[in-house]
């Protein structure tokens, strides 16, 4: 038979064995869930990361555009004011020459009644295609 020595030699060896098959699983195991919250964490990282590329990008965007739109109204505003001086002017003008038209046509009755028939008005063609009265 074995001695005893061998036998507790070989107790020992398989209980040393086992004992490290058991600390290699669970180092294992400790490892492997581990490194799963850290691959999520990674990929939250890096989602997140991408996500804040995209609105800087968006939030520059937009402002540029805001930028043009601003731009195009205060152009506008000016064309605007700029039109409407003009319509101020050519009102101002246009009832200037209706009291040049209502002295002339008073001015002309008072010549017929004194028995002179006054010159004809030249009529200008103001736009391209009106005919002369």
């Amino acid at each position: 038979m074995l001695s005893e020595a061998i036998i507790v030699v070989l107790i020992g060896a398989a209980v040393s064995l086992l004992t490290s098959a058991l600390t290699s699983k669970v180092q294992w195991d400790k490892f492997r869930t581990g490194e799963k919250p850290l691959a999520t964490a990674n990929t939250a990282a890096s989602l997140t990361d991408t996500s804040i590329e995209l609105v800087n990008e968006i939030r520059k965007e937009r402002a540029e555009d805001k930028e043009k739109f601003n731009a195009a109204i205060e152009t506008q505003d000016r064309r605007i004011s700029l039109l409407e001086q003009e319509n101020l002017d050519l009102r101002q003008q246009l009832s200037e020459m209706e009291d040049v038209r209502e002295w002339a046509e008073r001015l002309v009755h008072q010549l017929k009644a004194h028995g002179i028939e006054p010159v004809k008005i030249r009529a200008r063609n103001s736009r391209p295609g009106q005919s002369a009265e």
